[in-house]
């Protein structure tokens, strides 16, 4: 399954998609395959800002405000969480 814009979050017109006011676009993901990880792609469109990142943060438990560099570990804390 692939990844797709979550729909309960962000404006009608572009789900799941935040414009971060610091020339970037935050694009907060769901997909099947893992119900209990979220993954967030921040992508600039302003020249001369950081490079584009992905991570990845649970959906649930303690550790919902953390993100992890793959999906395995943001897993095994939304797990570990309960």
């Amino acid at each position: 399954m692939a990844w797709k814009g979550r729909t309960d979050i962000g404006c009608s017109e572009n789900p799941g998609v935040f414009d971060t006011g610091n020339g970037a676009l935050r694009y907060h993901e769901i997909n099947e395959d893992h119900p209990l990880v979220e993954r967030v792609r921040v992508e600039y469109y302003a020249r001369g800002r950081g490079q584009d990142s992905t991570m990845y943060s649970p959906l649930v438990g303690r550790h919902e405000a953390q993100s992890y560099p793959t999906v395995a570990a943001a897993e095994a804390a939304a797990r570990e969480s309960g």
